[in-house]
């Protein structure tokens, strides 16, 4: 009994990570619906399979461990679980300070239990080359949804899996401008193109970390997948995205002294540039690139400047998760219904919601995380990945806040830091 307990606790842990990309799930509270219709997702809390799936699976691998007597749980390096339950302690007290109790307490709620797969991955309950391996053939299938909501411009009626309902025509979603257009960016099964760009730079990296370390089989579909997961990038017109790619190959390019075959980079080149010209990107391209969409960039820098009157009014923190609750009173001009988010800097958001004891200890945390790393980098590929990995997340936290304010934002990073632990076992 207790075996078979152990193998369904495992598959729901993989079930777990094949499904984070599918928004499939019921909305379990809100505190704010607006008369146009438009809810907020950061005053709200959705149930997801995913979340069964974790809380199932950890309950019934439970067991194993407290009945079997071979071998004892790890808690792993020493340094980065006093940081964490440090930090845990500084998210617990912001809820002191907050004004919306419930919606903090759920923010707690989700990063706790994320932090199970830390221990998960710890203890080799999951074996983590498997869990790349099925991130890359999920991603590869959104990848493709993702292509052709780019070619149709509107969602494929796909909701039932967690695809969103957007269109060129649809109010607030993100899109771009060109030929006097605007053009739908693709969302995949994402709440936003941003956290789609997110997963396919992730996406990306591990297809070269596996095909670094698997067998020339692998590279069957490690290579149609890497072409696809480039390609579906563009469409997400993700320019945060491109950047945190830019930087995480350039170092993953140099600690890993990876020698490319020059007919590989001009055969991607040339795919990509094909890919391009007879989608006519060229101009759209351009203009994120060196930022010629102002309506995006003024709104950010109004992000910025409530953020910093948050600030100076509440130095210890609004509470986890009410940044959008409170930005309107720190704001001089009214702030439509689609606009209300947080700022986007992961880190001006820990500043605001978690206060200066929060911020600090956050960072004493990534520092922790960060020297564990390099600690394990001489001559070892998964630390190579990782810490290409780490700077990649580090680049989109400077210019979003999904790391942090959106579940499968939340999720790719956490997952990222529970990787971590698998460093203690290769």
């Amino acid at each position: 009994m207790l075996k078979v307990s152990k193998t369904i606790g495992r598959y729901l842990i993989y079930a777990f990570f094949a499904f984070i990309p599918f928004q499939i799930g019921g909305l379990f509270w809100t505190d704010s619906i607006y008369s146009s219709g438009f809810f907020s997702p950061y005053l709200s809390f959705q149930f997801y399979i995913t979340d069964l799936f974790l809380l199932l699976g950890v309950f019934l691998l439970s067991f194993s461990f407290i009945l079997e007597p071979k071998g004892s749980f790890k808690f792993g390096d020493r340094r980065i679980l006093i940081s964490l339950i440090l930090f845990l302690l500084a998210v617990l007290l912001s809820v002191l300070f907050s004004t919306n109790y419930i919606n903090s307490l759920f923010y707690l709620f989700r990063i706790c239990e994320f932090v199970l797969l830390y221990f998960l991955f710890l203890n080799r309950v999951v074996i983590l080359e498997k869990v790349l391996k099925l991130i890359v053939f999920v991603l590869a299938l959104v990848s493709v949804l993702g292509i052709f909501q780019y070619i149709l411009q509107h969602s494929l009626g796909l909701s039932f899996i967690g695809e969103p309902v957007i269109s060129s025509e649809t109010l607030g979603v993100a899109k771009v401008a060109l030929f006097d257009l605007e053009v739908l960016r693709s969302y995949g099964t994402f709440p936003h193109p941003n956290i789609f760009g997110a997963y396919l730079v992730l996406g990306i990296l591990i297809c070269i970390f596996l095909l670094r370390k698997s067998n020339k089989n692998a590279r069957f579909y490690l290579f149609p997948a890497l072409a696809v997961f480039c390609l579906t990038l563009i469409l997400t017109f993700s320019r945060s995205a491109f950047l945190a790619l830019f930087v995480s190959l350039i170092f993953y390019y140099v600690v890993s002294r990876i020698k490319v075959s020059l007919k590989y980079i001009l055969s991607a080149a040339v795919l990509v540039v094909l890919f391009v010209y007879f989608l006519d990107l060229s101009s759209v391209l351009s203009t994120r690139i060196f930022l010629g969409d102002s309506a995006g960039s003024i709104e950010r820098w109004q992000y910025l400047d409530i953020s910093k009157n948050m600030f100076m009014d509440k130095p210890f923190g609004v509470g986890i998760g009410n940044f959008t609750a409170l930005m309107q009173d720190y704001s001089s001009s009214k702030i439509l219904p689609w606009n209300f988010q947080p700022v986007h800097n992961l880190y001006l958001l820990v500043l605001n919601e978690i206060g200066v004891q929060g911020f600090l200890l956050f960072l004493c945390f990534l520092s922790s995380l960060f020297l564990f790393i390099w600690k394990k980098l001489r001559n070892r590929e998964l630390a190579h990945f990782l810490l290409a990995s780490f700077l990649a997340l580090f680049v989109l936290s400077l210019f979003d806040h999904y790391l942090f304010s959106i579940y499968q934002g939340q999720a790719l990073f956490l997952t990222f830091v529970a990787m971590i632990g698998a460093l203690d076992y290769h």
